[in-house]
């Protein structure tokens, strides 16, 4: 997280993460992370799906979801305002950036 966190301009938040054996994530059990922001007070807590209890083929690596996580803390100032952080092209967009920004860290294109 400490590479991650200035790349996305994150150093004035309280950013705390957890990581947890359960999957039992607000919204389903397909999720390999969760973000809730308080951007009012820049504090955001972070839980992570150990990737030890990844159910069947995993998509992603951990590093990937975390940032995808982390992105949702960025943007969390236009959920709260246009209530778009359960839209799926905001999410798609996420996603999308989180593996970008993660494979070119990489090296990788």
């Amino acid at each position: 997280m400490q590479k991650w966190v200035p790349i996305l301009g994150l150093q004035d938040w309280n950013i705390v993460v957890t990581v947890s054996q359960s999957s039992a994530f607000q919204g389903g059990s397909d999720h390999f992370g969760q973000a809730t922001s308080l951007p009012q007070y820049l504090h955001a807590d972070i839980v992570l799906l150990d990737p030890n209890h990844w159910p069947g083929a995993a998509f992603d690596d951990a590093e990937t979801v975390l940032v995808h996580e982390l992105l949702h803390v960025k943007f969390s100032d236009f959920a709260e305002t246009l209530e778009v952080h359960h839209d799926n092209a905001v999410h798609r967009t996420i996603t999308s950036l989180s593996r970008a920004l993660v494979r070119m860290d990489r090296g990788k294109k």
